[in-house]
């Protein structure tokens, strides 16, 4: 070590970190303290909750206990520092520097094998079941997690060595907020060639073999699928790969992107968007994608939550009534009942009885291994006062068969339907009288504003430009897609038949599915036409050509349309043979799903996965467009042009923000999670009252639709 420090006149480093403005700063530590609490937070309770619970000590879990683990980590090597430069001195030393180098490597690099050893267990789990606790026992698992920790920490070392022993002698400011190889070698005062060599060397090796993995693992994983022959075990086996496929994704998208390129050609300020994309944004996100998108970790923590009001209950003997909790209309529900699950059904008929069964499990120890799992169906069961009646001998069928079988109980000896109920917001008659006029004025505002600020962009010059062209597309779609929902639910609201025939709320479901989804992808266009209006305001019509702007705005339409004709062909290709009253006030996937008395497993998957790549791809678009902004803006020596450019994206902003957030908060997440009462609430938002303030937050905050308002009203006047 004295070697190394002998070639250095450098003591310590001063970071320029992500900006030097005060107003700036004080917004981004807010910011990153939020996200470095989630972050800690999310990981320690993954952790306690594998820990805690018996069904989840398996190699997946025990692999995701090391990936939480890793990522508070490798979160704390940065960001408490980054919070510290924000409000105080933004030095560090240079033995905290190297430090922080090191670990930050590391906790890297571990990353990137630990996704490869979770891939080969994914694998082992679905190509190889019988042999998985064999091939995959407890001993195996420990030895590949150590070698993903110990192969890292001795590349790390090796890559620290070589950099820290360069000299450094010339200035000591980092253009980063933390200790980055890449940036460090920009201030060593010799020649990098052979650093940077081995770096790229070392970098292949820790990132493109465990990708390498991964890739064939899936491959496998893949060919095996294929050749299944239920369509359970397929869905099954996907829901265990997503989380790790979605955080394979963001990881991996963002390390290539960062480290595969030589140092010459890398961008100062796109790397730090990048770096703080993997340095902070996906440490956060790994807790909350394994927690929304996997079902053992949902059912734990519902087990959790579930123990502690038993306990709570167990206390007050006579708090939940002795009955038997009520389930909507239609649905299946499932239950525990004095150590046994109830599986029932509720007709929708008038007064026709539940049909339950109760259903002991077999072999409770070996309750993890879900494709075994073996259920005993004790018929001939009865609820008589809230005890449980039950006969001795029953067949033994897979979970899986019974839900299917009930299934097709409940729609045995009923025709197709040919019409739907919307049963709407509420059946008050008072209610509904209020509501009428309510959404009748939401209705005729959002109609006069939107086309309105169509006709405003067509008649006024100074409105001809790309950002106004994709706005006058927004308001059309804001008109389109309000139109299909909201006409129809007036006339229901003052009308006694309040019915929709099968192809009327099939050409609802599809045209309001098309616009929402165009909406989706124009705001992602305007995200990128800010990008390019403030990032490179020289070249900007160039990039944002007319033919260009009209290749955007079509390819928007496309993916919408074409993304909604997927969803309504898997949708109304299933049976509709039991029910006919859907629990909304518009014909929603959620809602149509629970009247199918088909198998909707698939539908399940491929709206879950064309829902998450439309949304997740258009924000991940809208993210990256920001940061470059941000970045931009940072670099403005004008506080005038720094508030101007700030100033073209507030409304935008504004519309993502409201758009997205109800959209990702409705659409992201599991069927089996709908609540469709508060369901009903958020659509009314996303369906009726966006479109009504997008032509509002768009003439209100901006200064150009504002004064082409002033001309045209003086004009009239004069």
């Amino acid at each position: 070590m004295d070697m190394v420090k002998a070639n250095f006149t450098v003591a310590e480093f001063v970071f320029l970190g992500l900006s030097s403005q005060p107003e700036i700063q004080l917004i981004l530590f807010m910011m990153f303290l939020f996200f470095y609490f989630l972050t800690v937070a999310g990981n320690i309770i993954i952790i306690t909750v594998i820990q805690i619970e018996p069904r989840l000590q398996t190699p997946m879990y025990f692999f995701l206990t090391n990936l939480s683990f890793l990522d508070i980590c490798y979160i704390s090597t940065n960001v408490p520092q980054m919070l510290s430069n924000m409000v105080g001195k933004k030095t560090i030393p240079f033995s905290s520097c190297a430090t922080q180098m090191y670990f930050s490597l590391s906790f890297g690099m571990i990353e990137c094998v630990l996704l490869g050893v979770m891939a080969y267990d994914r694998y082992v789990a679905i190509c190889l079941p019988l042999h998985y606790t064999v091939i995959l026992n407890r001993s195996t698992c420990v030895q590949l997690a150590a070698i993903s920790w110990s192969s890292s920490f001795l590349s790390s070392m090796v890559i620290s060595v070589l950099t820290l022993s360069l000299p450094y002698c010339g200035p000591n400011v980092l253009n980063h907020f933390f200790c980055e190889v890449p940036s460090i070698l920009r201030l060593a005062c010799t020649d990098t060639s052979f650093t940077e060599m081995v770096v790229f060397v070392f970098s292949i090796i820790i990132v493109f073999i465990p990708f390498l993995l991964i890739v064939v693992s899936y491959a496998r994983i893949l060919l095996s699928l294929l050749r299944m022959q239920s369509a359970s075990g397929r869905y099954k086996a996907l829901s265990t790969c997503a989380s790790h496929l979605t955080v394979v994704v963001l990881f991996y998208g963002t390390a290539i992107f960062m480290y595969m390129r030589p140092q010459s050609k890398s961008s100062r300020a796109g790397g730090k968007i990048i770096a703080v994309f993997y340095t902070v944004i996906t440490p956060m996100f790994n807790p909350l994608i394994y927690s929304l998108r996997n079902q053992d970790v949902k059912g734990a923590l519902r087990k959790a939550i579930a123990k502690q009001r038993t306990q709570a209950v167990s206390q007050h003997p006579g708090s939940n009534g002795g009955g038997v909790a009520q389930v909507d209309k239609g649905e299946i529900a499932e239950e525990k009942i004095h150590g046994c699950v109830k599986l029932s059904v509720c007709y929708d008929q008038d007064n026709h009885a539940n049909i339950p069964h109760y259903i002991d499990q077999v072999d409770q120890q070996e309750d993890h291994k879900k494709d075994n799992l073996q259920l005993r169906v004790l018929s001939d069961a009865r609820i008589d006062q809230g005890q449980v009646k039950r006969s001795n001998r029953s067949p033994t069928i897979k979970k899986a068969q019974m839900i299917r079988y009930v299934r097709h109980v409940q729609g045995r000896n009923q025709t197709q339907v040919t019409e739907f109920i919307l049963l709407g917001l509420s059946n008050n008659s008072h209610l509904q009288v209020v509501l009428f006029g309510l959404f009748l004025l939401i209705y005729l505002a959002t109609m006069v504003g939107n086309l309105g600020m169509i006709v405003l962009i067509k008649i006024d010059p100074h409105l001809h430009t790309p950002m106004y062209y994709f706005l006058s597309s927004l308001s059309f779609v804001d008109a389109a897609y309000s139109s299909s929902v909201t006409l129809k639910m007036l006339v229901n609201l003052m009308a006694q038949n309040k019915a929709i025939s099968f192809h009327g709320c099939a050409a609802q479901f599809y045209f309001f599915g098309s616009f929402l989804g165009t909406e989706c992808f124009l705001l992602a266009m305007m995200a990128y036409d800010r990008y390019a209006a403030i990032w490179n305001p020289l070249r900007y019509p160039v990039l944002m050509s007319g033919r260009t702007c009209f290749l955007l705005v079509a390819t928007s339409f496309l993916a919408g349309f074409g993304n909604a004709a997927i969803h309504t062909g898997m949708t109304f290709r299933l049976s509709f043979c039991g029910s006919n009253r859907i629990n909304h006030f518009y014909c929603d996937t959620p809602p149509l799903l629970k009247l199918s008395c088909s198998d909707t497993h698939i539908n399940g998957i491929v709206i879950m996965a064309f829902s998450s790549f439309a949304v997740i791809s258009c924000v991940l678009i809208v993210l990256i467009s920001y940061l470059c902004i941000l970045i931009a803006i940072v670099r403005m020596p004008s506080g005038e042009g720094r508030h101007k450019a700030f100033s073209t994206c507030a409304s935008h902003l504004t519309a993502v923000t409201i758009f997205f957030g109800t959209v990702l908060f409705m659409y992201l997440r599991p069927t089996s999670s709908y609540s469709m009462e508060q369901d009903k609430i958020v659509s009314v938002f996303y369906a009726v009252v966006i479109p009504m303030l997008n032509p509002l937050i768009y003439s209100l905050k901006n200064k150009d639709v504002k004064e082409a308002l002033k001309k045209i009203f003086q004009k009239h006047v004069v």
